[in-house]
């Protein structure tokens, strides 16, 4: 327990640390209730027995492990009030509005509409095309989504609040096509700037750009996603914190190397984020995605480590609190928390190790170092979720990642100007163009490499041995060998310092 204690000190620092450690708890406690079955009734209970118990104890270290109990208990209760809704049995009629984006695939379409006021996926046949509003009437046995080769699909699913599912729904019909709304300007915008990139680029050219701007992955072929997935780069082309953390620290590098101000240049990227956020529709995980993405930013405002560790854990537990299935069974919350993470604790380590490596106006070694950083603390949980350690992910990405931000401007530059007029759009997709080629040769060259992935069963027990490992590398071999250094604290004292008023 006290070397628990101590490794919160080391990176949360004196400010946060008492409250970090509930928030910590509170995580720990939903872990535990999201993987096991725990009554309700024994919640209260253990609740009851706690909040007494601390109203009697008069030490301050006993009154302390009992809020970080209580905490946890807490994290039990938020589970066990997640509601379980009961599917209505039998073929139905219904009639309801898409209150989702339409993801459109080559044979159907994934739409998210409202069921007896639960999200409920549908998944149609491609035609008749639908939008985000319309209004569609259907016939449909609907039902729970279950679990399948070993992935928990349905809580999965309901991490994002959806609770049922209709695989082969029949008689569909378009009774309204939906009114002009924001966000239906939105997706109507989506929908435009892919047709306009498949007519400026090439396959795979389009579909990867498409992918890179707002994370449209349906038209990229499965070779291609194979190559990626072979090479550690898929999440280029997912919209998560892991990915916008890297680009938004590649961007911010390309700016300041532009002899922008900094926090110029940091505004200049939340804003851009924001902005990106909306275009791409706002979701939930989307939103999670760009919090996430962001805390590093203000860790380069506030210029220290103390503060953006305790934001991040906060930033966590609130989401978290909201939607709780997503700690254990979202990937993508997982690999952004972590990322985020390694950015924000690795990366200074990393850079104040590597001054020897040469910079450039494109700031690439601090990419490199990012990139680095953020490979490092995913890998363990990647090797868990996917069963697969890729060898070539380092190298690739730092070929790649440097050269995202480019990309994403120049092809959105050259949307605007096809959108304008053909011509203009062909003229200005010559750079996005020639990059894209790059990052696409790179990626296959790479792919082709004997045994550049190699599949491993890498279990719970072995996920969490490996995160012990990098702490304890990063931290307590570090204060071993410097007894005699000014910042170095003792387990006994941390303890202490924990308690103190």
């Amino acid at each position: 327990m006290r070397t628990m204690f101590s490794f919160f000190y080391l990176i949360l620092g004196s400010k946060g640390r008492r409250t970090a450690v509930y928030v910590v708890s509170f995580l720990v406690g939903v872990g535990i209730a999201s993987s096991f079955k725990i009554d309700q009734g024994v919640i209260l209970i253990f609740l009851f027995v706690s909040l007494m118990a601390i109203s009697v104890l008069k030490k301050s270290s006993d009154r302390f492990l009992l809020m970080c109990v209580i905490a946890a208990i807490c994290g039990f209760l938020r589970v066990s009030v997640i509601d379980t809704h009961e599917v209505t049995k039998g073929q139905q009629k219904i009639e309801t509005e898409i209150t989702d984006e339409v993801e459109y695939r080559s044979r159907s379409q994934r739409v998210i509409v409202e069921v007896d006021n639960q999200k409920t996926l549908v998944w149609m046949k491609r035609y008749p095309t639908v939008e985000v509003g319309d209004r569609i009437r259907f016939t449909c046995n609907l039902e729970k989504p279950q679990p399948f080769d070993g992935f928990a699909y349905d809580k999965y699913l309901q991490s994002r609040n959806i609770t049922q599912q209709c695989a082969r729904p029949e008689n569909v019909a378009v009774i309204a096509r939906g009114k002009s709304s924001f966000k239906k300007t939105l997706f109507t915008l989506k929908t435009k700037f892919s047709e306009t990139i498949t007519k400026l680029f090439p396959e795979p050219h389009a579909s990867f750009l498409a992918g890179i701007l707002y994370g449209e992955r349906a038209g990229i072929p499965e070779q291609y996603k194979e190559q990626f997935a072979v090479t550690g780069t898929s999440h280029i082309l997912a919209i998560s914190g892991y990915n916008i953390t890297i680009l938004t620290i590649a961007l911010l590098s390309l700016l300041t190397s532009l002899l922008i101000p900094r926090k110029k240049a940091v505004w200049a990227v939340i804003i851009g984020i924001i902005l990106f956020v909306i275009f791409v529709g706002s979701g939930a995980s989307v939103i999670r995605a760009a919090i996430m993405g962001m805390v590093p930013l203000f860790a380069r405002m506030i210029g220290r480590l103390t503060s953006p560790v305790f934001v991040l854990i906060h930033v966590a537990g609130l989401m978290v609190l909201h939607s709780p299935l997503i700690l254990i069974f979202d990937p993508g919350f997982q690999l952004s928390f972590v990322a985020t993470l390694g950015l924000i604790i690795l990366t200074p380590k990393l850079l104040h190790k590597a001054q020897w490596l040469p910079d450039n106006i494109l700031d690439l070694r601090e990419t490199a170092i990012a990139t680095l950083a953020a490979i490092i603390f995913t890998l363990p949980l990647i090797i868990f979720h996917f069963g697969q350690l890729s060898l070539t992910a380092l190298p690739v990405n730092l070929l790649v990642i440097p050269f995202m931000p480019i990309v994403m401007a120049t092809g959105f530059i050259a949307l605007i100007a096809g959108i304008i007029h053909p011509t203009f759009g062909i003229i200005a997709a010559t750079i996005p163009y020639l990059i894209l080629s790059y990052i696409l040769f790179v990626i296959e060259m790479f792919s082709r490499i004997p045994f550049g992935s190699i599949q491993i069963e890498f279990g719970l027990g072995l996920m969490v041995l490996s995160y012990v490992a990098i702490v304890y590398f990063m931290y307590f071999r570090k204060n071993k060998k410097s007894k005699n250094q000014k910042n170095e604290i003792k387990i006994e004292d941390i303890t202490w310092t924990i308690h103190e008023k």
